[in-house]
């Protein structure tokens, strides 16, 4: 009977050991699936910090976006009374060409006609001349 004693013995002994490696790979095994979790977690919020950096970098880039159609919205705005404004100087910068031109003219014509004056002086000086030295040769010839 002794024998039989110790049989079971043995035979529980290997089943307690049976059963703690049991264990022990149910624990590893939990073990295993929290650090899994845990690595899914750390996964999860990189990822979430990953999208939200992109949401706010689209934010960012949506509200530049926005900044500069406002701005050439505005400036399409003031275009229009820009260009009449352009076009109104342009008009009165033509205007006063013509009013150069056109005093530019009277001031040619009153060259050409001093010119002509200026000649016509000259001839006759130069006639007045001759007849005065004329005149002047036969009276210092009388003397």
């Amino acid at each position: 009977m002794d024998h039989t004693k110790k049989d079971k013995k043995i035979q529980e002994v290997q089943h307690l050991r049976k059963k703690q490696k049991h264990e022990a790979k149910t624990v590893a095994s939990a073990l295993h699936v929290l650090r899994e979790e845990k690595n899914t977690q750390k996964w999860h919020l990189y990822l979430q910090i990953k999208v939200q950096g992109e949401k706010d970098g689209r934010l960012a880039e949506s509200l530049q976006l926005r900044s500069r159609y406002n701005k050439l919205a505005t400036q399409l705005k003031i275009l229009p009374a820009e260009s009449e404004n352009e076009q109104a100087e342009l008009k009165k910068m033509q205007q006063q060409i013509c009013e150069f031109r056109r005093e530019n003219e009277k001031l040619q014509q009153r060259r050409v006609k001093y010119q002509e004056q200026n000649h016509i002086l000259q001839i006759e000086t130069a006639r007045r001349k001759k007849r005065y030295d004329k005149v002047r040769g036969s009276q210092t010839a009388k003397v």
